[in-house]
């Protein structure tokens, strides 16, 4: 089974947020995506993942991440999906995938993976009043 991990990290006033444009796989690229990847063996928890993939991909070293929902399906892939709020002057691209700002009041506007926009506004409820406390979605 994939495991992966996927952050949004907002702006302090919570008007944007970061995505990476992808390029692979196939199916994703031209869109807009949570930062983040795959789980690795060497990983301690989704946490430690979830930093490490932020540094490699946004050249950013954050710790301060809280893990808001999963989505999965059995036996074929999990997605844990975090958010922060942090300074995004300080993302830079690292990879050949560009880190990319947007408001959140365009996200419903802009080419994303498809569940995207449900996502962004979970983690702003989230973000904004600890509720829902975890959100899981099993396919």
């Amino acid at each position: 089974m994939k495991k992966y991990v996927a952050g949004f990290m907002f702006s302090e006033d919570m008007e944007q947020v970061a995505f990476i444009r992808k390029k692979r796989p196939e199916w994703q690229a031209g869109l807009l995506n949570a930062i983040g990847g795959h789980i690795e063996k060497s990983d301690f928890n989704t946490l430690s993942a979830m930093i490490r993939e932020f540094k490699e991909e946004a050249g950013c070293l954050h710790f301060l991440w809280d893990e808001y929902a999963l989505i999965k399906e059995e036996g074929i892939f999990e997605v844990y999906f975090f958010c922060t709020i942090g300074d995004l002057n300080n993302l830079q691209t690292i990879t050949d995938e560009n880190i990319t700002l947007v408001n959140v009041k365009d996200i419903n506007k802009s080419k994303t993976i498809e569940n995207l926009p449900w996502l962004i506004h979970l983690a702003l409820d989230y973000l904004n009043d600890g509720r829902p406390k975890y959100t899981k979605v099993i396919y």
